[in-house]
C-alpha cells in the first residue's frame, strides 16, 4: 500500500520502477491515484478525505483489490500546527456514529478488506485506542463489528495490565509475571491472566 504517489505521477515511471522486481508485490494506491500509476497497481484503498461515506465507495466494483476503510473522526490540527493553511474538513465523532456509520458501509457494499485507519493517530484525531474522552468506545464497536466473543471487560484488562507495568515498573519480578499475563491475553487465556493480575492487584 502506497500513501499516494507522492513523488512519481506517470504510469511509464512506475512500470520503469516494476521492471527491478523479479517478483512484484501485490500493490495499492491511495483511493482516486489508480490514474497515476497504470496497472502496475492491483487497486486502491480508501483514505480520509472530503468525500462522503458513500461517495468513497464508487470505485469500489472498478478494481480486483479494493480496500475499505473506517475511522472515528477527524481533526484538521494542520494550519494549528504550523503545516499549511490545514485541509479544510474536519469529521466529528458524533458519540461514535461515523465510526458505525463506515463499518456498516464497508459490510453493506461487500468490501473484502477493511482498514482500520489509523488506530492511534491523536494529532488527526482518528484514533481508535482508548482515550479519557471516549474510553474503549471505538474497540467495543470493533468487538461488535467482529462478532469476538469478547467485551469491554477484556479491554479493562489490558488497562490493568497497562497499570501494573507502570506501578510495579522497578519489581523485577512482578515484570516477569506481567509478561506471564500478556502471553495468557494472546493466547486468550483470560481466565488465567485475571487471575494472575488480580493476585499482584
Amino acid at each position: 500500500m502506497l500513501f499516494g504517489p507522492e513523488y512519481f505521477h506517470a504510469s511509464v515511471q512506475w512500470k520503469e520502477i516494476w521492471n527491478a522486481f523479479s517478483q512484484p508485490p501485490l500493490f495499492l494506491v491511495l483511493n482516486g491515484k489508480y490514474a497515476e500509476v497504470g496497472n502496475v497497481a492491483a487497486g486502491e484503498y480508501l483514505w480520509v478525505d472530503a468525500s462522503a461515506i458513500a461517495d468513497k465507495y464508487t470505485r469500489l466494483k472498478t478494481f480486483k483489490y479494493w480496500m475499505a476503510g473506517a475511522y472515528p473522526g477527524f481533526k484538521d490540527y494542520y494550519k494549528e500546527g504550523g503545516w499549511g493553511n490545514g485541509l479544510g474538513f474536519t469529521y466529528d465523532y458524533n458519540n461514535g456514529k461515523l465510526f458505525q456509520d463506515m463499518l456498516n458501509q464497508a459490510n453493506a457494499q461487500g468490501a473484502k478488506y477493511l482498514q482500520l485507519i489509523t488506530w492511534n493517530d491523536f494529532g488527526e484525531g482518528t484514533m481508535i485506542e482508548p482515550t479519557l474522552e471516549f474510553g474503549f468506545t471505538f474497540l467495543e464497536q470493533l468487538q461488535a463489528f467482529t462478532g469476538v466473543a469478547y467485551s469491554k471487560n477484556e479491554l479493562e484488562l489490558i488497562h490493568r495490565l497497562f497499570l501494573l507495568r507502570k506501578n510495579l515498573a522497578t519489581d523485577a519480578t512482578a515484570q516477569k509475571q506481567l509478561n506471564q499475563v500478556f502471553y495468557y491475553l494472546v493466547a486468550l487465556r483470560v481466565d488465567e491472566a485475571k487471575q494472575l493480575i488480580e493476585s499482584l492487584e
